[in-house]
């Protein structure tokens, strides 16, 4: 038959079969009814590393988990580039060409699994008040200091710039950049507003604003929306409003010519040094000007910088956000629409404002609490506030100022000792300047003595009379005896002033060790005032924002939400330049090693389900490579059509496939069954109570502050209701940031967020093992009938199929990571459903703010809040009712998915159990029609390289599977996330100290020298 297969004898053929019928006696194989017995235990026979990591810590086992990943790609990059030399006809002719669909689609999945890691992304924000430092301890963690620009003067960040790692090695694109602007008709469109604004200039109706300061607040406001729109053109253009009113939205925007062609355009930005490469980037992310002299940021809509950075490797994308308090509002919009799509949450704030500032204590308003409660980033494994510039402390004033600081004796003590060394230190330094200056006096006599000195061994004693030669020889000897004791004093001298250059160095010593206690002290007390209110406050918070009657747990974890770090970026630039950290003893004083450690443990419960979802990809090609090069499995006599057991296996396939599709089909009903919605409808009806509540409050200056009562000023009122309700960002004074459909929203959601989070993020994802249990049932009956079809149809290839029982086994996880998706999949829908429900109060919002705006004339601020008093409470059910509908219809849309991904799931399986038969069978050598084809030497020749490739595949096989059996040691990241308790004094400061004496001393021995010589040249005279 042409269709036959046969192969060389081979020991195996006399093994007993794998699966005997019931009435076989013997205990060789395993019967049809006890496999699915067996078979769970066939994967613990050939467990890899990190597979048996499950007792490890997280961090260290996703470690291993990664180091597998990392070197089955390197394995299985090798074999790809064998196989695509094959493939391509590059290499020796070895039987392989576009035809073999199997090898071919086991290449494909290694480049999509590659590209699947690679589009990992665990989205971190980092937000905050302007010039709190979020740039500057972003470059901290990514190790690169220049990269994203800071300054203290004006708004660094001017949009969302995102930084990912970078995966292209060439050389000139070590750092990459994607810069996406706006588009014409987006510009179009707010160019279009600031002219509606220019044209309400100086037209505004007097007699129906016949309220003075109404009519002024109006003014204002408008104004001051031009103002903003003006400080874009001037940015760009650099046009004043006169020549801007002068001319059309359009004409505006077609006047310049590199303005017009960067709209809607992408910037792609590459360099191989970082600096240049920060000079070429930083005018589209902060407000530097281009080369052509414009600023570009009013332009740019995103930014996303590629950079190879150790944190980034990992899959995290760091999000600098704009200033939450930014002058301009557009930036400020940026940052909250970002908001919803985070993570993981970095909260900066400076450590001097940490308590009272708004990104600090109260950076989160109700509604955004209440969100992340709803998403399940509530969480301190995912939200973090960083106390930056924690070195710019006031020791004195903390320790007068703080009652824990009056109560600590360590730091008083510290404090005394520092005054009572100052007093000594002062005293010493005056002593020596004492003898300094004596000594000075001395020498000046010295020299003089020693130059009369000079001057009489000069002069010639012969010929001059005896009594003459007499008064020479006495003067000479006094002036002798005066140099000498001169000398002994100078001697004496430089003897105290060393005594009191050492008391010196080891008053400095101590001092220095102090003052670096106790200011470390304040640090670190100040650190823990900062974390103890914070976590109140988000504690309190989340309390206040729940509903009273809802028993929902604060935390799985424990009773804190947020952690606390505090950081001084500027200390740690020191260490990325290979010196110490200015004024610290080393890297873990500056606090930046410990919210690098924060990060990276943050992001381990999603980087370990990617990586999980990809080993057991890898691990089943892993399988089905081994198999295909499996040289020897090709060596046996079998004689069986491979068209016949196909055509069987095509059956048993469709059978079971279709109870497979039966079994997920009914639990997608169940899993569409469930509404999340379902337990909060007859908790809908809000009282009219609280949302009357809010909308009082609308009019409040600090509307969650229940201790501050101001009224906002009538012309804010009045921009927020001209904006549809908000978001509007205050000027002057404390910034506010209002959003009065938000606010709305929130006795709403404190009626749902703890329903919702229980439904969408435990009882979802409780369904998993219980689906799973039917699948695995059906999945061991379709193995089961595989094996008996195989035995009765092809015998010969049961040892082969046995190989192949763990890959199944391993289709079978797989299947069950899957479903676990689809179900996580619904979880995350939280933080897109939830807008839609804001998105739709306001709409139904705007004609009532535009009624209100329309009531004119005296008291009319009252009258509008009256006004929306009424009218909201009035019709806020039938808006509930309406944004509740809205929510459902767009949760429908994720329900009506799971259906197809179910579907998927099950056509995934069967078509990787297809493909690695597919790869069985073909590995046997075909026999062919015409025997004396095996006779041609070119026949022979195909032969031995189509053996060897798949020597070397298997080589690779084999060094990929070692590999992952024995991955040696991994590096693990510290879990340490405090502070060191007490300072420690560095030793390179005191070797720099005593290297500073060392010098004195050289210098005071070069004049003992001096004196030495003047004594050898008196020696010598003599």
């Amino acid at each position: 038959m042409a269709d036959m297969v046969q192969s060389e004898p081979d020991d195996r053929t006399t093994a007993p079969p794998l699966v005997k019928s019931e009435d076989e006696p013997g205990p060789a194989g395993l019967s049809l009814s006890n496999l699915a017995t067996h078979y769970p235990d066939i994967e613990h026979t050939s467990s890899f590393a990190w597979e048996r990591e499950n007792d490890m810590k997280p961090s260290k086992r996703v470690a291993t988990k990664q180091k597998a990943l990392d070197d089955a790609f390197h394995c299985a990059e090798r074999i790809v580039n064998l196989i695509t030399t094959a493939c391509d006809g590059e290499g020796p002719d070895v039987g392989l060409d576009q035809k073999d669909l199997e090898i071919l689609a086991w290449k494909e999945e290694i480049y999509r699994l590659k590209e699947q890691h690679r589009s990992l992304e665990i989205l971190v924000g980092v937000a905050g008040a302007t010039g709190a430092g979020k740039s500057t301890i972003l470059n901290m963690l990514l190790g690169r200091p220049h990269l994203l620009p800071s300054s203290n003067s004006e708004a660094s960040t001017a949009s969302a710039c995102q930084v990912r790692y970078n995966h292209d090695d060439s050389p000139n694109h070590l750092f990459r950049a994607e810069i996406d602007c706006h588009t014409y008709q987006e510009v179009l469109c707010e160019l279009k507003k600031l002219y509606e604004a220019f044209g309400k200039t100086g037209n505004l109706d007097e007699e129906t604003l016949s309220s003075q300061m109404e009519r002024m607040d109006e003014q204002v406001n408008n104004e001051v929306f031009i103002q903003e729109e003006m400080k874009k053109i001037k940015a760009v253009r650099h046009l004043e409003r006169e020549q801007v009113e002068s001319m059309t939205p359009e004409t505006l925007l077609d006047s310049n010519e590199h303005v017009r062609a960067l709209l809607g355009s992408t910037q792609s930005i590459s360099s191989a040094d970082i600096k240049n490469f920060a000079e070429l980037v930083k005018p589209y992310v902060d407000s530097s000007p281009t080369p052509q002299g414009f600023e570009v940021w009013p332009l740019v809509k995103q930014a996303k910088l590629y950079v190879k950075s150790p944190i980034l490797k990992e899959g995290i994308t760091l999000v600098d956000l704009p200033g939450l308090s930014d002058a301009v509002e557009s930036r400020a919009r940026v940052a909250q629409r970002f908001f919803e799509r985070l993570d993981t949450t970095i909260i900066v704030t400076r450590s001097s404002r940490a308590i009272d500032e708004k990104t600090g204590i109260d950076f989160m308003n109700g509604y955004q609490a209440l969100q992340m409660q709803a998403n399940g980033t509530f969480r301190k494994k995912q939200f973090c506030v960083v106390a930056s510039q924690m070195d710019d402390i006031d020791v004195e004033g903390f320790r007068l100022g703080s009652l824990a600081a009056k109560a600590n004796v360590s730091l008083q003590n510290d404090m005394d000792e520092i005054d009572r060394l100052t007093l000594e230190k002062r005293d010493t330094e005056k002593q020596l300047r004492t003898q300094k200056k004596n000594a000075e006096a001395c020498k000046k006599k010295f020299d003089k003595a020693t130059h009369v000195l000079n001057t009489l061994k000069a002069k010639k004693n012969i010929g001059k009379a005896p009594k003459a030669a007499k008064t020479h020889r006495e003067r000479l000897e006094k002036t002798l005896k005066k140099v000498s004791t001169l000398q002994a004093q100078l001697v004496n001298h430089k003897t105290i002033v060393d005594q009191l250059h050492g008391k010196l160095h080891t008053l400095d010593q101590s001092l220095e060790a102090c003052e670096g206690r106790a200011r470390w002290t304040c640090i670190r007390m100040r650190h823990e005032y900062i974390a103890e209110r914070m976590k109140m406050n988000m504690k309190s918070k989340l309390h206040s924002s729940q509903d009273q009657d809802q028993d929902t747990e604060l935390n799985s974890e424990n009773d804190e939400i947020v952690e606390v770090f505090s950081v001084s970026a500027t200390a740690y630039r020191g260490h990325l330049g290979s010196r110490p950290p200015e004024s610290f003893p080393e890297t873990s004083y500056t606090g930046i090693p410990q919210l690098s450690t924060w990060l990276r443990i943050s992001a381990l419960d999603k980087r370990e389900a990617h990586l999980d979802v990809l080993l057991k990809a890898l691990q089943r090609l892993l399988d089905g490579i081994q198999q295909w090069s499996n040289v020897k499995s090709g060596d046996q006599t079998v004689i069986f059509s491979r068209r016949a057991v196909e055509g069987i296996l095509s059956n048993v396939h469709e059978d079971h496939k279709k109870n497979l599709d039966t079994a997920l089909r009914h639990w997608a009903g169940v899993i569409v069954a469930i509404d999340p919605f379902d337990s909060i409808k007859h908790q809908i009806m809000v009282s009219n109570e609280a949302v009357g509540t809010v909308v009082f409050k609308w009019a409040f200056k600090y509307p969650e502050d229940a201790r501050r009562l101001d009224y906002m000023a009538h012309g804010t009122y009045d921009a927020i209701l001209r904006r549809n309700g908000g978001p509007f960002m205050s000027r002057g004074g404390e910034r506010q940031l209002y959003n009065f459909p938000e606010s709305l929203a929130v006795p709403f959601l404190r009626v749902m967020s703890g329903n919702w989070q229980t439904v969408l993020h435990k009882y979802i994802p409780s369904h998993e093992p219980l689906i799973m249990k039917p699948i695995a049932d059906i999945w061991h009956r379709y193995v089961n009938e595989l094996v008996g079809q195989i035995r009765t149809a092809a015998p010969a290839i049961l040892p082969q199929l046995q190989e192949c029982l763990p890959v199944l086994r391993r289709i079978l996880d797989e299947m069950q990571l899957r479903v676990r998706e689809i179900l996580n999949g619904l979880s995350r829908s939280s933080s897109d459903i939830q807008p839609e429900f804001r998105d739709a109060l306001q709409m139904r919002l705007m004609p009532l703010f535009g009624q209100a705006l329309g009531i004119k004339g005296p008291g009319s601020f009252k009258k509008r809040r009256e006004y929306l008093q009424e009218h909201v409470v009035e019709r806020v059910q039938p808006m509930f009712d309406y944004a509740y509908k809205r929510m459902e219809e767009a949760y429908d849309v994720y329900r009506e998915n799971v259906l197809r991904e179910f579907m998927l799931v099950s056509t995934f399986a069967f078509d990787k159990v297809k493909q690695h038969f597919n790869l069985l069978l073909a590995n046997l050598k075909k026999k062919t029609k015409k025997s004396t084809r095996k006779n041609s030497p070119r026949y022979k020749e195909g032969v031995d390289d189509s053996i060897a490739l798949k020597q070397n595949v298997a080589r690779l096989a084999q060094e990929w599977e070692t590999m992952w059996r024995f991955p040696g040691e991994v590096e693990d990241i510290s879990d340490a996330l405090e502070l060191p308790l007490e300072f420690v004094r560095r030793s390179h400061d005191l070797e720099d100290m005593e290297g500073d004496n060392d010098e004195d001393d050289e210098e005071d021995e070069s004049d003992d020298e001096d004196i030495d010589m003047d004594e050898d040249e008196e020696e010598d005279e003599e």
